[in-house]
């Protein structure tokens, strides 16, 4: 049933993934994915439908380190130049100025530096996000077995940030709306009655922080429906959609898979806390008693005057430090994204954004 059109359409196993089922349109097959029976579209709430743990952990591994390359480039190549680069800006604003504590000035600022620091900054966003969703696009279509190349998945990422920047200031309006709710009904109704705290360190914080998870899970996959899933599809709703049944089984997994980057990237936070200690070791120092960072022995509140290119480290230094950084950070998105987006192929999460 892979090159003829004489099976009836239908839900069948996946070629591409047995755990799954393809529906087969009677010539082809599509891109809708689900689990569930073969023979018939699963139902929803029936089982989580998300597989053994051990399996989607080994697929979140594994089809990894098969993409490594593209994903490297896009979570800590890309990102690290920008951020090395905003760095280096940075410093050469810095380096030229001095604050006269006398006098009160702050002398060799100039504001069309910080506009270029901040437009840097901005484009340093901007190609970060493009990135992330062209990694969520290049790790979903490798766990369906349709590895896409670097270049589809880079110009899936331009075509979905206006969709990801829209979606995600409804998302933040929302939430802020919610927790102003959240938060204000407690602090109302602790000042109608005598006993405060009970209400609001007792009752309301234990409510705050299953709420924020209870919701944090039903929100899950909404990143990948913003990059895979079809246009104009509600991520929101399709989120809550795709959690509804198996919330526990999405939250377990979830908890396993933080436990897991915390693991991997604890090791490459700590060489980053060395190596930023070593470093900066030189003429900076901390005061244990005063509590103030010293300059060559000095508080810095004894001096008259300070000047910024003494804490600023060189140029090279800067670099590594930017280095390990980004180093850090792309290994736990990519261990969050490879997941996370395995997650959603087992839930069967619609895709419409081809490879």
């Amino acid at each position: 049933m892979t090159t003829s059109g004489s099976a009836t359409p239908g839900w069948y196993p996946d070629p591409y993934d047995p755990v799954n089922l393809r529906y087969w349109d009677g010539l082809t097959w599509t891109e809708s994915i689900a689990p569930g029976v073969a023979g018939a579209p699963p139902v929803a709430g029936a089982s989580s439908g998300l597989g053994d743990i051990g399996s989607w952990l080994g697929d979140t591994f594994k089809v990894l380190f098969a993409r490594i390359v593209p994903i490297a480039l896009l979570l800590y190549v890309i990102p690290t130049v920008g951020l090395a680069a905003l760095v280096v800006v940075g410093r050469s604003v810095l380096v030229g100025m001095r604050y006269d504590r006398l006098a009160g000035e702050l002398q060799g600022f100039n504001p069309s530096d910080l506009v270029l620091v901040g437009v840097i900054g901005a484009l340093l966003v901007l190609v970060s996000a493009v990135c992330w969703l062209a990694a969520t696009h290049q790790l979903y279509f490798s766990h369906i077995g349709q590895p896409p190349s670097l270049g589809a998945s880079l110009a899936a990422g331009v075509r979905r940030l206006p969709q990801a920047i829209g979606w995600g200031l409804v998302l933040a309006v929302l939430m802020a709306l919610v927790m102003a709710v959240a938060l204000g009904l407690p602090i109302v109704l602790a000042a109608t009655v005598s006993n405060q705290f009970l209400i609001l360190f007792v009752v309301t914080i234990p409510l705050l922080i299953a709420g924020g998870i209870w919701i944090g899970i039903k929100l899950y996959y909404f990143g990948t429906v913003v990059v895979v899933g079809p246009r104009g599809a509600n991520p929101i709703s399709t989120s809550f959609s795709l959690s509804a049944g198996r919330w526990w089984a999405t939250l377990g997994r979830a908890l396993l898979l933080w436990i897991v980057i915390y693991g991997v990237s604890i090791a490459g936070q700590l060489i980053f806390n060395v190596a930023t200690q070593v470093i900066l070791a030189g003429s900076l120092q901390f005061n244990s008693i005063t509590g103030e960072i010293q300059v060559d022995g000095q508080d810095i509140s004894t001096l008259d005057v300070i000047d910024f290119g003494r804490f600023v480290p060189s140029v090279p230094i800067l670099v590594v430090l930017a280095v390990l950084y980004g180093f850090n950070q792309a290994l736990s998105q990519a261990l969050g994204i490879s997941g996370g987006t395995a997650l959603y192929r087992r839930a069967g999460g619609p895709a419409g954004e081809g490879a």
